[in-house]
């Protein structure tokens, strides 16, 4: 009869001449305690379930909460250096933006500057390449890509020379003394003129709630713009 580590079995009362036992169900035994829980016996009650499967469940949870430490993923706006071939962009700007773009440009008397000019791809191709990162999504007029992946891979963008400054963010992240980009924008200048009234009739409320009537003062009207519209439809419509 096997006995389970730390107890002992003494037998009662036994059935057979001299007390010697031929089989083990021809006794009664007693079984005591002989010492404290070992480590496995504390993992078999706290966990209620065996001692090889506890020690896998802990190892599980170590694995889960190294594992998520290790592939933390961060997001950052990656800033570039001043762009080059920014002169042909302005003397060439149908290679930028589309003939409308311009009229539009030029209607609201917005003039081009170097906000306008596309990131070259080569800076783009240059992170994209580097190692532990992945480019989402890019701005020619923050002249920067937003990038995802661990801290460590992110700040090593920084080796690259065309990389100026990197943003995380988590403001925590960023280096304490990085030197931000300030350049000059040119702004616009529009004309402020207060238009005459317009008539809303009843949605002269609603109007006003969204001070949409301070646009109209300003001579935002939409007047002369193409507005798409996307709805559901209405039944018995046909549109």
């Amino acid at each position: 009869m096997r006995v389970r580590k730390g107890w002992k079995q003494s037998a009662l009362h036994c059935e057979q001449p001299g007390g010697f036992c031929l089989m083990p169900f021809d006794c009664k035994w007693q079984f005591t305690k002989t010492k404290t829980d070992s480590p496995k016996d504390k993992l078999f009650r706290n966990f209620g379930i065996g001692p090889i499967l506890a020690m896998k469940k802990i190892l599980l949870y170590l694995l889960m909460f190294t594992g998520a430490t290790a592939i933390c993923q961060e997001d950052a706006w990656v800033h570039f250096t001043a762009k080059p071939n920014s002169d042909f962009y302005l003397a060439n700007p149908l290679e930028m933006l589309t003939q409308r773009a311009l009229d539009r440009r030029e209607a609201q008397n917005i003039a081009l500057d170097v906000l306008d000019v596309p990131i070259p791809q080569a800076y783009i191709d240059q992170v994209e390449n580097a190692s532990g990162v992945t480019v989402m999504a890019k701005s020619k007029w923050l002249n920067a890509v937003h990038v995802r992946g661990t801290a460590d891979a992110i700040n090593a963008l920084l080796q690259i020379d065309i990389v100026d400054y990197i943003d995380f963010a988590d403001d925590s992240l960023d280096a304490a003394d990085r030197n931000l980009q300030t350049g000059t924008v040119a702004v616009a200048s529009r004309q402020q003129a207060t238009q005459a009234d317009f008539s809303y009739g009843g949605s002269g409320n609603q109007i006003q709630m969204l001070n949409g009537h301070l646009l109209h003062e300003q001579d935002y009207t939409g007047s002369g713009k193409i507005i798409a519209v996307m709805d559901a439809g209405f039944p018995q419509v046909d549109a």
